[in-house]
Parts: C-alpha cells; structure tokens; sequence
C-alpha cells in the first residue's frame, strides 16, 4: 500500500490542483443559477481534456418537483444591485464589486429613485418588534432571521433587509477580526402564496457599525427634536429574477473491473468565491480521478470497483441524483470532499475525516483511517521515518453535507466526509484564493484518492493494519463516552465488532478469531471507564415502516402539500421550536433506526445508546407529523 500511495502522491498535480480552484471560484456559483451551470461545464469540459468520461446531468427546478426528499426551488438570476447610504452620499453594497453584498436569491426592487428609512432592529421577539414602525422600510438586523424574518415583512411590512451578520465561533474568528468581511447570506424561499419577495443586503462589521451608530444617533436626535429625521435613508436596486429553470450536476466515470462501484462527491456551489469552500473539494475530487485513472492506464495499479465522482450544489444536487438511480446496492462505499485546502493556523481546524454513524454499522471509517496513516507518510524526520506536514484527524460522525443523504439507512452508502473545521473564513467572502494552501490541498487529494483505492481494492494483505486501525478507533471512541452510561460504552463495542462483517461487501471475510480480538481489546478496556448510573424511561409500541426513501431535507417543505394538518403542524413547531437546529438532528437519527421492525421504544432506546439523545416529547410530535405527511407508516 504504502509503494501505491507513494504513486498517487507523485502523481499529483499542485499547480493543477491550484488552478482548479482558481477557475471554479471565479464563478458565482448559487444553486440552480447561470454561474453555477458555467462552473459545472467548466468542471466537465476539465475532466474531458484529461480523457475522463464526463456528462453534465440536468434537473427541472421549479417549486413543484420533489427529488426524494428534497422540495426544489426556482432557479435565480441576479444581474445588478447596489444600496446606497444616502445621508452619507455612499455606495455600500454593490453586487457587480463584490456578489456577498447581497442576500441571495433576493427579490428584483428599484428605489433608484426613491429614500427607504432605515429602521435599526435590535432585538427578534413580538413584544419589540410591534413597538417599531417597520412598514414599507429596511430593517437592519444582526443575524439572518428565520420565521421571525417572514414576519418581519409578512407581519410587520418591512420591504427589505440589511443585515451584518459575522457567525463568531470561540477560539477562531470573531466579528472584531472579520471588519471587513461579509457573510454568505440567503433567502432559501419555499415559493408559496403568503411568502413574501423581499430583497436583502449585506454589509461588513465595520460598515455595519457605522451605520448602526447613526442609526442609534439619529434616534436620539430626534426624541429630542422631532422636526429632524429619525432614520437614515437608503436608495436600493435589484435586477434579479426568479423562474422555472434547471440544476446541473457532473458526473464522471473511471471504469473498474466490476459494476461495483465507489463513489466520490464534492459540492460545487457556494457564492464567488468560496475557494476553500468548496472550490478545494472539487478540485481535489476531480484530481484524485484523474490520477487514478492515469496510474490505471498505465499499468501502474489496477482498479476492482468502478470509481464515479459527482459534482453537485450541496445537498440538493445529491437529492436529485439519487433519485435518478432505482437500486443503490453496487455503491459500496463513498467520500464527500467538502473544504480540503486552507492554510494551517492558529484559526484554522485540521483536515477532518468525519466518520459514519454507527447505525451503518459500517467499517469504512477504519478504512479511511488506515488510508490516512499511508498518506500521513509525507516528509522525513531526523530519525529517518516520514512524518506529516498537514494536521489531520478521524473525528465521530456530524452532518452539514452530502454525506448525511449517502449514509442514510435506506440508502446505505456509508460516506465519509474529508472536510477542515473549524474554519476561520467559512461563508464569508474572505474565503478567496489567498487562503489556499496547495501543500494541504495535496494531502487532502493523495488521501481521497488512497481511501478510493483502499475501499476499491481492498485485500487480505491490508487486513492486519486495518485492525488496528479499527481497534484504535474503537479505543478513542470509548473514551469519548467513558463517563456515560454503561449502555452507550457497551454499543461501541458492538458496532466495532458488529461492522467487521461487513468487510465481505469490500472482499474481505473478517474471520472469528479476527472478531474476537477486537472484542477482547474493547473488554480489557470496559472496566477503565466509569460509567454513570443514568437511566431513561422510554414508550411507544408502535412499529413504523418509512415510505419516503432517504433522509427528510426539510419536514416544513411537506406543509404546502398538507394544509388539513394544522394541529399536527403546530404540535411540532411548538416543540421543535425550543431545539433549534438539534430537531432536525434528532428525526435525522431517528429515522436511520426506524426498519420496520422495532418499536418506537426501542428506537429510543437505540438513539440514546447511540447519541445520548432523550426527546420522547419532540419524538411523538415528529412521528405524528411524519405518518400524517405520509412519509412513514404503521
């Protein structure tokens, strides 16, 4: 393995590496968009010159078509925009300078000629916002509004937003470093009879808090004087559209010597210019099938399972391409590259191999693991062994791309994501070519394309140091829970026993004294933990089957479909509501142990064993809700 890594290393192209990225960020690329089809074609037309075969898939998007679970939308054509701060006779925001300057998807307007107030909005909840008079002007917020924002135009008549958001994350990036940046902000529209059409920009901290002051000032000045303005006033214009369009995804095939196949994914949107995110990813993608298609044509190594690699707008993209397939079965294993390639420092988080979740039962995670300590091997130390010049980890499963949609149960293609969190310069237009590491762009490229060959070509000859590799995982990941109850400790046991059986989809038969050892090594480990004496009390003797196949995007899409479920509508969002973004990560679980067989106590049971998760209230709303929507059934 290590002479075959070796191979692909060399191979490996910086410069091209480089200006893939370079051509891809070019482009504004928002899914479903002009911008985005030219960088799909661009993409295309790139892994055709190096002899690949390459096509470029296209899907309707309009707000009546479903792919699996994914509600599409209309396609978007932004051409101009601009806002202009009048009381300080300045451009502020301008699309044509920098794109992030507007929220996008927003609305066509033309206030050209025409002053909007500015009503600074300090706070999202009813009590204030009734207390401002927002109708028919701007409100500039901190921070993209979700439900709240719908009723800040529905509800209180406000036309447009300005917003100068910088999400801080502790340790990394703060809004005080980012003075000067702008965040990736979208309006993601759902195209119903009451949504409203409004338009957004946005503004940097620096400019933001400018503004906010004069906003602030002028308040105080009139309280004290009400013949002077009370707001500032802005002049705004979008030349945009909406409309019945396409979506594009590329696919790319290197044949093998079977039908059997791994497949590799990057997304390919993102605003111009996301270089790390994810210009890096297509890059490195697009790269790693080029070299292993050329070390196979060259007899330098061979490849069992056919490798196919799809560029796609993130999550939607995938959605619409694995509906177009009516079995998944011969996609044994897969790799979501999503953010591959930034410089290494203080702000920057190492390349990460997010691993699958446990309900997989999968041992490709170890797979990757033993991929990466052959691609680690990257420059020699005083001691005459090769160390790595890159940061790298395995780290335990979490979502936020494509890789949630292939490893869902009903799916069942265990993926693994190669990604970089945290990320100091994540969805902000910072993320330019300048943050691109090439030295790091290449490790993450000989890896993808090493873990590719290790899951296409897997042997008995690599068994040994994959054990190893599983059982080191399997030690990490116990001391994860090693203050957990004892019902969690014994499940990764399980799993790490458990996916050993699953090898034999690579190949492989893992034999029983092979299974034993890794048992064995979990047991000498067991009694070192402490676990904690908690205990849940679970019900539901209910069995659902799923009808829908594959993960739900977002239940709220299925509202316009269902107008008679108001109770059980309200029911969820009442609930749901107080978790936050952790609803959709619950169902997520959820629904990967729900196979028709257990009961829904016993589900519970799994996903606190798995997870730690104990939400019996959120668990009967959603299940209500879901069997009302159709998408599960008794």
């Amino acid at each position: 393995m290590e002479k075959t890594v070796e191979k692909i290393r060399q191979e490996i192209s910086e410069t091209r590496l480089y200006n893939t990225v370079k051509e891809i960020s070019n482009f504004h690329r928002i899914q479903c968009s002009p911008g985005i089809r030219k960088a799909c074609e661009l993409a295309c037309e790139k892994l055709q010159a190096d002899g690949i075969d390459a096509k470029v898939l296209r899907f309707t998007a309009n707000e009546n078509t479903w792919y699996l679970g994914q509600k599409m939308f209309k396609e978007w054509d932004c051409t101009d925009a601009w806002l202009d701060i009048v009381d300080w006779n300045e451009r502020v925001c301008d699309f044509r300078e920098e794109n992030m300057s507007i929220i996008q998807r927003s609305y066509p307007c033309d206030y050209r000629n025409e002053d909007l107030d500015i009503v600074l909005v300090e706070r999202l909840d009813d009590d204030y916002l009734q207390t401002l008079d927002l109708k028919g002007k701007l409100a500039f917020v901190s921070g993209m509004p979700r439900q709240m924002g719908n009723d800040i135009f529905t509800k209180y008549g406000a036309v447009g937003l300005i917003d100068d958001m910088i999400m801080e994350i502790d340790g990394v990036r703060t809004r005080h470093e980012l003075l000067d940046t702008l965040t990736y902000i979208s309006f993601w529209w759902k195209h119903t009879s009451e949504e409203p059409k409004p338009f957004g920009f946005v503004l940097s901290p620096r400019v933001g808090d400018r503004l906010r002051k004069l906003c602030r000032d002028m308040e105080e000045q009139w309280k004290q004087d009400s013949s002077k303005p009370r707001y500032p006033k802005a002049r705004a214009y979008v030349d945009a559209s909406l409309y019945d369009g396409q979506m594009e995804v590329v696919e790319a095939v290197v044949p093998g010597e079977t039908s059997e196949e791994i497949l590799m994914s990057a997304h390919i949107c993102h605003p111009r210019a996301c270089a790390n995110d994810n210009a890096s990813g297509c890059a490195g993608a697009m790269e790693a099938l080029r070299v292993l298609k050329k070390l196979q044509d060259a007899g330098e190594l061979s490849l069992k399972k056919t490798i196919r690699l799809i560029l796609v707008p993130e999550m939607t993209g995938s959605f619409a391409y694995l509906s177009t397939l009516n079995d998944y079965r011969h996609i044994k294993g897969a790799i979501n590259m999503d953010m591959i390639g930034a410089r290494q420092g203080r702000s920057y988080g190492p390349i990460t191999i997010t691993g699958t979740h446990y309900a997989l039962q999968s041992p490709v995670t170890s797979m990757a693991a033993y991929a990466l300590s052959y691609a680690k091997k990257m420059q020699w130390n005083l001691e005459g062994e090769k160390v790595p010049t890159v940061n790298s980890m395995i780290a335990p499963y979490s979502g936020g791309s494509d890789h949630i949609i292939f490893s869902d149960t009903m799916i069942d293609i265990p993926c693994i994501m190669l990604g970089q969190w945290p990320d100091k310069y994540y969805h902000t237009s910072s993320d330019t070519l300048e943050v691109i590491d090439t030295n790091v762009l290449k490790f993450s490229t000989t890896f993808a394309a090493s873990y590719v060959y290790t899951l296409s070509n897997f042997s008995d000859e690599m068994v040994t140091d994959f054990l190893l590799e599983h059982i080191r995982l399997m030690s990490e990941d116990l001391q994860r829970v090693k203050n957990a109850p004892r019902c969690m400790q014994q499940y990764v046991k399980e799993y790490y026993v458990n996916s050993l059986d699953r090898c034999k989809e690579f190949g492989v038969e893992i034999t029983g004294l092979q299974k034993q050892a890794v048992s064995d090594a979990a047991d000498a480990i067991l009694p070192l933990l402490s676990p904690s004496e908690e205990t849940k009390d679970f019900e539901g003797d209910e069995v659902y089957h799923r009808v829908l196949v594959g993960p739900i995007n977002d239940i709220t899409d299925y509202d316009v479909l269902y107008p008679d479920c108001v109770s059980q509508q309200e029911d969820y969002r009442k609930v749901a509501g107080n978790l936050g973004w952790r609803a959709s990560e619950i169902y997520e679980v959820l629904l990967n142990y729900m196979d028709g067989k257990r009961t829904l106590k016993e589900i519970q049971e799994w996903m606190f064993k798995d997870r730690g998760m104990y939400e019996p209230e959120f668990v009967r709303v959603f299940v209500n809700l879901a069997e009302a929507y159709g998408l599960i059934a008794r």
